[in-house]
C-alpha cells in the first residue's frame, strides 16, 4: 500500500511539474490530474482577471470621491468668495479683522483679494454702518376689488 501510495503522490508532483514546464504530464495515468491543474490554471486566470477590474473600479470610485471633494473645498473655500469681488482684512499678525471696530487710527492691516494683498493703513476710525432700508409695502386692504376671500366670507 505505501508503495502505491508513494508512487500516485510522485506522478502527481510530476504531473505539477510538467504542467509547470508546460510539457505533457508523465505516461502511465496522470491525464486526470492535469486535467485538474488545467481547470485550477483556468480557474486562477479568471480570478486573477475578476481581480484586475475589481482593483481597476475601486481606484476608479476612489478618484471620482476625491474629485468632487476637491470641488467641495473648492466651493466653500474663502478664495472662492474672493473671487466674487470680497475682501479679507487681517492685522500684521495674520488674524482676520471681523468687524470695522476692530481697526483703530494708524493700524497698519493687509487686505487680501483674489489675486493677491495690500499693505494699508488705518487713518479713521470705523465710519457709522451704512444700513439701506427698502420702502415699506403699501398695506393691502381687504374688501373691495382684488383676489377675494378663499373662506366665501
Amino acid at each position: 500500500m505505501l508503495l502505491i501510495e508513494r508512487t500516485g503522490k510522485l506522478t502527481f508532483v510530476a504531473t505539477l511539474a510538467a504542467a509547470a514546464h508546460g510539457s505533457s504530464p508523465p505516461a502511465g495515468g496522470g491525464s486526470a490530474t492535469h486535467t485538474r491543474i488545467a481547470r485550477a490554471r483556468d480557474r486562477l486566470t479568471a480570478l486573477q482577471e475578476r481581480g484586475k477590474l475589481a482593483v481597476l473600479t475601486a481606484l476608479g470610485q476612489r478618484t471620482a470621491r476625491v474629485e468632487r471633494a476637491a470641488r467641495l473645498l473648492a466651493a466653500v473655500s474663502y478664495r472662492a468668495v474672493l473671487a466674487r469681488g470680497f475682501a479679507l482684512a487681517r492685522n500684521v499678525s495674520g488674524k482676520p479683522l471681523r468687524n470695522a471696530a476692530a481697526i483703530d487710527v494708524g493700524l497698519r492691516f493687509d487686505i487680501e483679494f483674489s489675486d493677491g494683498r495690500v499693505r494699508a493703513l488705518s487713518e479713521a476710525r470705523s465710519i457709522a454702518a451704512v444700513t439701506e432700508t427698502l420702502p415699506a409695502k403699501p398695506r393691502r386692504r381687504s374688501g373691495g376689488e382684488g383676489q377675494g376671500s378663499l373662506f366665501g366670507t
